[in-house]
This record gives C-alpha cells, structure tokens and sequence, in this order.
C-alpha cells in the first residue's frame, strides 16, 4: 500500500485524518496516550484530558513521519489500513487503533447538563451551571465577593448541535463513575441526563476529565468567557 505525502493528499492518505483510539489491547496500565490524531499536517498524542501536538507530519513510503522544527520525533510504519482500523509499527512495537467514528451513536439523546466548578489553588471561578437539550442554560456565579451573577441565556444554534454531536461520541454509559479524575486542578462535578431517565455523574478536576467529554466541558468554558461570566466577572444585557 503506496500512502503518498501530505502535499499530494490520496484517497488513503485522506483515510488517516481523524482521531484514532488505541484498541485495549494496545493499552498497558502504564500508558496515558490512549490515540493519535491527524490533521492536514499536525500529528497529535491524545490523552485522557487533552490532545497535545507532537510535531508536523508527512506520509512517504508507508509511513508516518513526526518531525518538529527540523527534528525527527519518530516514524510510524503503517502496517494496516482501513476506514475503521489502523495497525502501526514503530521500531517493531505494534499498536492497533480504531477510528473514533465507530463510538458515534446516533441513537444517544442528551437531556441536560448538571455542571458544577469548584475550587482550585489559583483563582478559578466557582460556578452552578444547567444546560437542557434545548440549548438554554442557566448560569450561577458562586463568590464570597459582592459581585453575583445569576442569568439564563440561549447557546447558539451551531453551539447546540455541537454538544449533541460531541455526546454522541461520548460512549457514556462505559465511563468509571467509581473514580476520580483529578490531580492538582480545578474542581468539577457534572452530571449527564440522557435517554429519558438515565443519569452519569462524573467528579473529578478539568484537565483530568475523561477525554470523551473533556470537549464538552471546554465548549462551555469558552462560551463563559465570551459572555464575560467567569475570569472577567462580567453579567450580560
């Protein structure tokens, strides 16, 4: 299988782009990369919190290859190719992966929201959040100041559809409610309604947040931000 570079992207070159998950078998209790993700040219390690970029690539010779800012960071020797299925070979570890895409469930209905942000040792805010499928949410400012905030507003459309799309990606019903994911970090509970009366309620701290919904909770901390809700401590008309 002839993968060309990225300058003169191919039908399977196009293949690669995406998020791909390391199968369990792949998985050691001493990883904590759990995929890889592949723009254009950025090649990303994805982790439980976040995706962190590793360097640009280019796909020549049947394999991938990492490099930042002139120097090597790695090959990846593909061994194994499909829409849904990737095999990696790197200085002779193999890795399986499958693509994201086949977590979709487009059966999964979000209900609403539940998501409460704590403390942490700097200066993050404190706040009550609620969220139906609607797209409304209500906003509560949490501070011992004698500024308060506590306003309903509308998400924007596309906003909507992004948070649907994203918990359908959430494989939510297979996350550990036993567990903490936290560290030195800011504090956070959130609860999901989803399927009518179903209910998942993950505790943990943001950047140790399962990575399924770590992109679920940035969304609405931008949105905060921009309506100047948190950080600036800013109501809105």
């Amino acid at each position: 299988m002839l993968i060309a570079s990225c300058g003169n992207i191919s039908a399977q070159s196009k293949m690669l782009i995406g998020e791909w998950m390391y199968a369990p078998s792949s998985l050691t209790m001493y990883d904590d990369r759990i995929g890889l993700e592949l723009t254009d040219s950025a090649f990303y390690f994805i982790y439980n919190g976040v995706s962190l970029q590793d360097g640009n690539y280019i796909i020549s010779n049947d394999s991938v290859k990492v490099s930042w800012e002139g120097k090597d960071r790695g090959s990846y020797k593909i061994v194994k190719l499909t829409e849904d299925s990737l095999i990696l070979n790197s200085s002779g570890e193999i890795k399986r992966l499958y693509s994201r895409k086949i977590d979709f469930n487009p059966e999964l209905k979000l209900e609403g929201i539940a998501f409460t942000a704590g403390l942490c040792f700097g200066l993050c805010p404190e706040f009550e959040l609620n969220y139906d499928s609607k797209g409304m949410i209500h906003f509560k400012l949490l501070s011992k100041e004698k500024f308060h905030v506590d306003t309903s507003y509308a998400l924007t459309n596309n906003k909507v559809l992004r948070i649907d799309s994203l918990f359908k990606f959430s494989k939510i019903e297979t996350l550990d409610t036993t567990q903490f994911f936290g560290a030195d970090d800011w504090l956070m509970n959130i609860t999901f309604t989803y399927d009518g009366d179903k209910h998942t309620r993950i505790h943990g701290t943001f950047m140790e947040m399962p990575y399924r919904i770590q992109s679920i909770l940035h969304l609405f901390i931008e949105d905060l931000k921009e309506k100047e809700l948190i950080y600036q401590r800013k109501s809105i008309d």
